[in-house]
């Protein structure tokens, strides 16, 4: 059971718990479950969460602002019109999970999984992707400028309208790409015709 005046937890079950409009300023929990937890409109501020599940989790409407979300997993998450403002989610699956309106400023979500995620017309700017899987995602639309996406898996993803530019695409696989009326700069557009086979005189 959850505690307003405890401050950490390892390995417990708040699954089903009452979160809902709380706000959690500075707590950690160290693989704890959140299944199917009622966390809307939930506000966490510098708080960690270390190998936590939030699978079937309602978060709509919550907000995390400079919190760590390391080793998680969103799956089947409602994630509907949740906020992350400059936190970290590296190595967290998002996959399954409903996105709807999800905002992103700033932060490091390297090495998490999108993959087949719908995050389109989302603000990635100066947000760090590096070798995110953002395989069969759609992502017509979304803002990538000044984004890391180093080595990061575009397999089958839609960029249709997408902005590029200023943004890190070392490493990435353009092969399979959607690119229509993508926004690339001139470096960006040399290493994509060097990653689909041209020579570059």
């Amino acid at each position: 059971m959850f505690k307003l005046e405890q401050k950490e937890y390892r390995e417990e079950r708040f699954s089903g718990e009452e979160l809902e409009g709380q706000e959690l300023k500075g707590y950690l929990f160290y693989k704890c479950s959140f299944r199917g937890a009622q966390m809307k409109d939930l506000l966490t501020i510098s708080c960690s969460f270390v190998g936590c599940s939030f699978s079937f989790a309602q978060m709509g409407g919550s907000i995390h602002r400079f919190s760590q979300f390391t080793g998680c997993d969103f799956s089947d998450a409602n994630l509907f019109c949740a906020e992350f403002e400059e936190c970290k989610c590296t190595g967290t699956t998002f996959s399954g999970a409903d996105v709807t309106g999800l905002s992103i400023h700033g932060g490091n979500f390297s090495d998490s999984i999108f993959l087949e995620c719908s995050l389109r017309s989302m603000d990635f700017s100066r947000v760090n992707l590096a070798r995110t899987d953002l395989r069969q995602c759609d992502l017509k639309r979304c803002n990538f400028q000044q984004a890391d996406l180093t080595q990061s898996l575009l397999q089958n993803a839609d960029l249709t309208e997408a902005d590029l530019r200023d943004a890190k695409i070392g490493g990435v696989d353009f092969k399979t790409v959607r690119l229509k009326k993508t926004k690339m700069d001139l470096a960006q557009a040399v290493l994509l015709a060097e990653n689909l086979g041209a020579v570059i005189c």
